[in-house]
């Protein structure tokens, strides 16, 4: 449902998102019931040689009921041109959680591009999942994830890699049907280990990641941590992708934050 505040599945620095600058009412319409409007504009370059080509805003309506150990939320919203209805719900079983959500986006001629997809077509998007606590230290997430706007073999497509709504972070994968797991395990009061393994289902492929964040004052964390893309790269004749994780590069990383 997060159209807005979406960022990169290799983006390391997500503390500032696209949406996080927004005009935003809320409205407590009882005593476990709020009513969400808001609306995030924002300039959105979709060419190198063209900046701010065209306005993105969006103004949202959220409505979440609540009880004890649950709750379940809807959304409508006007989002860069598209329209989009969704619902979402979670229930809590103590040493679990478990979530799901799906919308549905109606393209318009005020749409970006979605290349495949035309005005007036109507796509989904679904997940599922759960958040595991075996242990006050470990946190487990296995979840699955249904994507309409991708392709079962990026081969057959390979304009999807050009989508202007992979850099805002609106699309984060192209293919269909994905299964993932994360881990974090709290070994010390200082040392976080995570973990994550992201599977392209239908062509094969695979994104792992391992990060160790420490802090080194009371005022600095650090990171570092890396990811390793498993799958056929590019065809070596023709260049053209033959699996999503494939196109990705192996890289490390090591990232400072200080608060002043």
């Amino acid at each position: 449902e997060d159209v807005l505040a979406g960022f990169s599945l290799t983006e390391v620095d997500t503390e500032y998102k696209r949406g996080v600058d927004a005009v935003r009412v809320d409205w407590s319409i009882g005593e476990r019931r709020t009513l969400r409007l808001f609306a995030s504009p924002g300039e959105i370059p979709i060419d190198r040689d063209v900046e701010a080509s065209r306005t993105g805003s969006a103004a949202l309506l959220q409505m979440v009921l609540g009880r004890e150990g649950g709750e379940l939320g809807a959304i409508l919203g006007w989002v860069r041109g598209d329209l989009v209805a969704g619902i979402d719900g979670a229930v809590d079983g103590g040493s679990f959680e478990v979530h799901a959500e799906a919308t549905a986006t109606r393209l318009t001629d005020d749409s970006l591009p979605a290349p495949g997809f035309a005005s007036g077509d109507v796509r989904g998007k679904a997940a599922v999942g759960m958040t595991l606590h075996p242990s006050s230290t470990l946190t487990l997430g296995p979840e699955l994830l249904y994507n309409g706007f991708g392709t079962a073999k990026i081969g057959d497509r390979p304009e999807l890699v050009e989508s202007p709504r992979i850099p805002l972070g609106e699309q984060t994968t192209l293919g269909v049907l994905y299964g993932a797991a994360t881990a974090e395990w709290k070994a010390s009061s200082m040392w976080t280990i995570g973990g994550l393994a992201l599977f392209n289902i239908t062509d094969q492929s695979a994104l792992l990641s391992l990060s160790v964040r420490t802090s080194i004052a009371s005022n600095a964390d650090a990171e570092i941590g890396g990811y390793l893309p498993v799958g056929r790269p590019p065809d070596s004749e023709t260049a053209g992708p033959v699996t999503e994780f494939g196109l990705y590069p192996a890289f490390l990383y090591l990232k400072l934050k200080v608060v002043l």
